[in-house]
């Protein structure tokens, strides 16, 4: 005979699953990923955001040293050259650049933890010694 005490178990969702529902939920979670979405569009959407080449000196002296206009968001530079196009192509630059320090700090960080993990101990304290005097540096 079965008891009427058994307990009814939740839905078995994974790790990740529920990670991305309690992220969904917050509001400012959302914000960040909205506005960083946003930024890596336009960073890779670029060249068809602007008609402009970003190195492409003006000719014309009176190209320098424009005030913005509906031709020139921002304007030009010195150089004749439109600084909405130059910001969205540095853009591209700057969001690789940030994409590849991630990557090797997720490497460098896994292959640190697991040596520590692995073999603890010593080792163990050693790591957590150097990574104490890293955090005391301030950051900028």
């Amino acid at each position: 005979m079965m008891t009427a005490d058994t307990k009814r178990q939740g839905d078995a969702r994974s790790m990740w699953a529920a990670g991305f529902s309690r992220f969904r939920r917050n509001p400012l979670g959302m914000t960040g990923a909205v506005i960083l979405l946003f930024l890596y569009l336009v960073a890779i959407l670029a060249p068809a955001l602007t008609p402009y080449d970003p190195n492409a000196h003006g000719d014309i002296p009176r190209m320098r040293y424009m005030h913005p206009s509906l031709s020139h968001p921002l304007g030009t530079d010195k150089f004749g050259r439109d600084v909405l196009t130059r910001v969205l192509y540095g853009s591209r630059i700057s969001l690789s650049i940030s994409l590849i320090a991630v990557a090797i700090s997720v490497l460098l960080g896994s292959v640190v933890g697991a040596v520590s993990g692995y073999f603890g101990g010593w080792v163990d304290i050693v790591i957590m010694r150097i990574v104490d005097a890293l955090m005391s540096i301030p950051r900028l």
